[in-house]
This record gives C-alpha cells, sequence and structure tokens, in this order.
C-alpha cells in the first residue's frame, strides 16, 4: 500500500475534512504509532496506527446527504446555543460535515459526507465543480456589468475565475454556475459592481440538483447519484494524473 498523507487519511475515513485535518495535526493533537505527527508526515492507511486526542481513528461508513440550508442557519454540524445549525436538522448516526460552505444568511444545496477525497473534489477549484446559483440583487443590472461578472472582477487583490452568468425573470434576478468558492466571493462580487445582494440561492453541486427538496429538509443521495458522484471523482483524478505526466 502506498504511503499517504496523514491528513489525507483522516479526511478519508471521514473524521473531519482535510482543511480540520490540517489544524489538528498542528495543534499537535494527532499520532502515528505513538509519535506527534506533523504536517505532511506520510502514513500506511492499512498499517500505521494513527490517534486523534489519543482515541484510534477507524473508518466509517461513507454517507452522503443532500440537505436545503434555509437562512440564518449556521453551516456547521456543531451545536451553539441559542443559534441554529445544520446539526439542528440532520439525524445520521455517522459524523460528518459540509463539503463546502454557505453563508449564514444565504440558502439552498448543502452536500454532507464523511467521504475526504470527494468533499476536496466539490471544494478545490482546480477540479472544477461546478457550483449554480440564483442571486437577487437591489437593482436591475446593466449589460456591461453582467458582461464584467462572467469575465472576472478583481476581488480582494485577486481575479476570480470567469464564470457563467445570465438574467431570468427581470434584471435583478441573475443565475450563477461557477465553481470556484472564496468566502462570501458572490456577494462581494456583486459589490464591486455597485449591487447589494439581498438573497442568494445555492440550486446545485455537480450533477446534484436542490429540485423537490424543502428548506429545512435532508435526503440521502441515490445509488445513481452517488455513482455519478464517483466517476466524476475517478476522472478527475485521471485528469490530473495526465497533467502531471505531461507537465
Amino acid at each position: 500500500m502506498a504511503l499517504e498523507r496523514v491528513q489525507k487519511i483522516i479526511a478519508n475515513r471521514g473524521y473531519c475534512s482535510r482543511r480540520k485535518a490540517e489544524d489538528l495535526i498542528k495543534a499537535g493533537r494527532v499520532s502515528v504509532n505513538g509519535k506527534v505527527c506533523f504536517l505532511g508526515e506520510r502514513a500506511d492507511p492499512e498499517k500505521d496506527k494513527i490517534l486523534i486526542d489519543g482515541k484510534e481513528l477507524n473508518p466509517q461508513r461513507k454517507i452522503y446527504i443532500a440537505f436545503n440550508k434555509p437562512r440564518f442557519v449556521l453551516c456547521t454540524m456543531e451545536k451553539f446555543p441559542g443559534r441554529r445549525s445544520i446539526a439542528n436538522f440532520l439525524r445520521v448516526g455517522e459524523k460528518i460535515y459540509p463539503a463546502g460552505r454557505l453563508d449564514f444568511d444565504s440558502e439552498g444545496l448543502v452536500l454532507l459526507t464523511n467521504d475526504g477525497e470527494l468533499t476536496n473534489i466539490i471544494t478545490h477549484p482546480r477540479y472544477e465543480t461546478e457550483k449554480e446559483y440564483v442571486v437577487w440583487i437591489d437593482r436591475p443590472i446593466s449589460k456591461s456589468d453582467l458582461k464584467s461578472l462572467r469575465n472576472g472582477l478583481q476581488i480582494n487583490g485577486r481575479k476570480s475565475w470567469p464564470l457563467r452568468a445570465r438574467t431570468l425573470e427581470n434584471m435583478r434576478t441573475v443565475e450563477i454556475i461557477m465553481h470556484e468558492g472564496r468566502k462570501h466571493q458572490i456577494k462581494e462580487m456583486f459589490a464591486e459592481l455597485g449591487y447589494n445582494v439581498v438573497r442568494l440561492l445555492r440550486t446545485r453541486i455537480g450533477n446534484i440538483s436542490i429540485n423537490g427538496l424543502l428548506p429545512g429538509r435532508y435526503r440521502k443521495l441515490s445509488y445513481e447519484e452517488i455513482r455519478n458522484l464517483r466517476r466524476m471523482l475517478n476522472s478527475k483524478k485521471s485528469d490530473k494524473k495526465v497533467t502531471l505526466q505531461n507537465s
């Protein structure tokens, strides 16, 4: 078995996201075969004993959930006194976490899983997993500003990737399809052009749609949806290998 980075093993076992696993390693909470792990260390997922806070890391059954997050709900599986989070709506036995985030006042589709590899595919922009949004703004958008959105904008010193954008019922409702997902990115792009976002709804991630799922409700992904996600995962891995070989 090939050695893998410890943060990847932790994510693949469904304990948390890869980024959170890196934080655990930096904090000295992870050990491999009795020794405190360092960031970047590799291990054999089949032979080496990995502990987090002194407890052995065990594999979990893979779970895939689609959830329609209402507005003013925290996008986390942690619970907070006096505030609602996704954890207040879901009843699943396994430990899962959101594959990507939605702002507190945004709504729509959130995928939750304990599949670390799939989470990385969904959240990392290099894999170009599409996310679809409907955005309501405070005044009609001009054709020139719509073009600027499509071409990408300078946000906090970085240019956003090109995306697809079109108006829907009126010039105050814009559909956005993008694969990037920086914090507050859509709101900041519209703010850069002089618009305020009144409402933001995510309707699709990859091949998974929010259609038929009421706010606050969730469902397990179907066998066909999971199979298509795994196909996407395998194709992205293959594309990455080809890129590395040709670089």
